[in-house]
């Protein structure tokens, strides 16, 4: 009875400490990542910041410049905020996570670097730059003298999250598929500007006809906008909105990315 306590003991006491080892790991990834992305130092990820944040504040500006009126609500940002912020939060890193594997490959030389440690640090990092580049856009608007408050802050917050979730798996399927054939990064590049086209998340889809919004609503980066929509807006509803769908999309998408990593783990380095 005793040596199996004992051996219980032990097992627990050798997963907590290779937990540790592994956490150390991704942590050390995570700063790499930070140094270097642009330049030699941590003020280089600062630039990574201010990409999306001067991304977004350019789609916004355009339709002001064009003296556009918003199609629901009496502010033409606001709306265009909920067009335009899940498009940056979803693609920001489902681009920037589909080389994390090549980049990185000779820190596979390690034998205490796995791909998979790779992933989750560049997952984990860019998913902390969205929620960054969020609170910042948000609390520019404000400064600007905008309402930014959602009619449902709650729906909000889980849309913001799942729209960041799903940008992360979609770029972890595409970095293990770029590992293995490094020509499919232009072909995931082309989908995403695809998908963003086909979205077009700042027209109202009730202006669409019942043909288009079928199709429309297949669109991820459609569904994130409509979400964050139906948050900001009490009176929209387009009828589209399907949360299981999206956030089903982002748990396919990891969870094959880390099936597919685990069975080429041992040939990345061939």
């Amino acid at each position: 009875m005793a040596d199996h306590l004992f051996r219980a003991d032990d097992s627990r006491a050798t997963i907590a400490d290779a937990l540790k080892v592994q956490a150390r790991v991704i942590y050390a990834l995570i700063l790499r990542d930070m140094r270097t992305r642009f330049g030699r130092s941590h003020f280089g990820y600062l630039i990574q910041i201010a990409w999306p944040l001067f991304h977004l504040f350019l789609l916004i500006a355009i339709p002001h410049l064009l003296a556009r009126v918003p199609p629901i609500g009496t502010d033409l940002t606001i709306y265009l905020v909920t067009a335009f912020l899940p498009y940056v939060l979803l693609f920001y890193p489902a681009r920037l996570m589909c080389l994390a594997i090549i980049v990185a490959r000779p820190l596979l030389l390690f034998p205490i670097v796995k791909s998979s440690d790779i992933l989750i640090a560049r997952a984990l990092l860019e998913g902390l730059t969205s929620y960054v580049v969020t609170l910042i856009a948000i609390a520019c608007l404000a400064l600007m003298g905008k309402d930014v408050m959602p009619d449902d802050l709650i729906e909000a917050v889980f849309a913001i999250l799942a729209i960041i979730f799903v940008g992360i798996g979609y770029g972890s399927l595409n970095a293990v598929i770029t590992t293995m054939f490094p020509p499919w990064n232009i072909v995931a590049v082309l989908t995403m500007v695809l998908m963003y086209a086909t979205a077009m998340p700042w027209v109202l889809p009730t202006f669409l006809t019942p043909e288009i919004q079928y199709w429309l609503s297949w669109n991820p980066l459609f569904q994130c906008a409509d979400w964050l929509k139906t948050a900001y807006f009490a009176g929209y509803q387009s009828g589209l909105l399907d949360r299981t769908y999206l956030i089903g999309t982002g748990v396919l998408t990891f969870f094959s990315a880390f099936l597919i990593e685990r069975a080429i783990r041992g040939r990345l380095l061939e």
